[in-house]
């Protein structure tokens, strides 16, 4: 195994075990801020392409019509996700520079992600109950995994001069 890819999985190792810790201790006082953010901002998401849409934002559930359609819960509050790509970003051999804007994007990332997937799953769970807690278990991860998975192996790449000067 090379030293870099060694040095990459030790680093990153350290940091999930570091974000499990944060997970463990200061993640259920915070969360509920995550919660509520994200449900006020899918709730805006869904008046913006549901005008007419009879919703109401309480905490960190959405309702229709008075009645609960989905909830946003500490599982779902993004920080999981972001603690990953983190650990990844952190991990990787970079300037800081560039490392504090990997960290700033997979954050925005993260959240527009997060947004994507709570107003997609409020729909589905309003529309196709049938089939919404399938669509949340095994797809609603991937909504938000992907992209940052993606984020990750093109902001990982070396700079486009590096390419150029090797080629």
């Amino acid at each position: 195994m090379n030293k870099t890819v060694l040095r990459f999985l030790v680093f990153f190792v350290l940091f999930v075990a570091l974000g499990g810790v944060y997970e463990r201790t200061w993640h259920k006082p915070v969360s509920p801020y995550f919660t509520r953010s994200y449900a006020v901002v899918s709730g805006l998401a869904i008046r913006l392409l549901s005008p007419k849409e009879a919703l109401s934002v309480q905490d960190s559930v959405l309702s229709s019509g008075g009645q609960p359609i989905i909830e946003v819960t500490r599982e779902c509050d993004g920080v999981s996700s972001f603690l990953l790509i983190a650990a990844a970003v952190l991990a990787m051999s970079a300037p800081l520079a560039r490392k504090l804007l990997g960290l700033g994007l997979g954050f925005l990332l993260v959240g527009v992600c997060n947004v994507v997937r709570i107003t997609a799953l409020y729909y589905v769970f309003k529309y196709f109950p049938d089939i919404a807690e399938k669509v949340h278990v095994f797809i609603g991860p991937l909504v938000v995994m992907l992209p940052l998975l993606a984020f990750f192996l093109y902001w990982s790449r070396p700079p486009l001069s590096v390419h150029a000067r090797t080629a």
